[in-house]
């Protein structure tokens, strides 16, 4: 699992302040986004924010920058990653969230199996308790 940094909670524009040089272009690098949005995303929800705001990202440099083919084909892989990067982390919250409810159920359940065990183990109230060893012991020395 990713360790969500500082800067996990700063807006995707000010994620990274140091821009690269692509083709010609300074712009922040994707893929330090992508990792702290994917850090940030703790529910399936936030990932879903967190691509909508990344593909919306993704299409403003594809629009910013039509003319440059080698460009967009490295925009279109990186769409692609970023997506499945979101989806695969979506769906693993989705099912950890549903497995939730069920690991609390086996828990309560070995919980009143252990009282119903040592509820069995405990002697009827009605029946005499035998004297302790101690006091019998104290009764013969005297």
């Amino acid at each position: 699992m990713l360790a969500v940094s500082p800067r996990a909670r700063l807006p995707i524009s000010k994620v990274s302040s140091r821009p690269v040089l692509l083709d010609g272009v300074r712009e922040a690098p994707i893929h330090d986004v992508r990792a702290v949005a994917l850090a940030a995303a703790d529910t399936p929800e936030s990932c879903a924010a967190q691509l909508a705001a990344l593909l919306l990202r993704v299409e403003d440099l594809e629009s910013r920058f039509a003319e440059q083919d080698a460009f967009l084909d490295a925009l279109a892989a990186r769409r692609e990653e970023i997506h499945e990067a979101f989806t695969t982390r979506g769906q693993t919250l989705a099912d950890a969230r549903a497995r939730h409810p069920q690991r609390l159920a086996d828990s309560a359940d070995r919980v009143l199996v252990t009282l119903t065990r040592r509820l069995a183990a405990l002697p009827d109230p009605d029946t005499p308790r035998p004297e302790p060893v101690f006091r019998l012991m104290a009764f013969r020395a005297a």
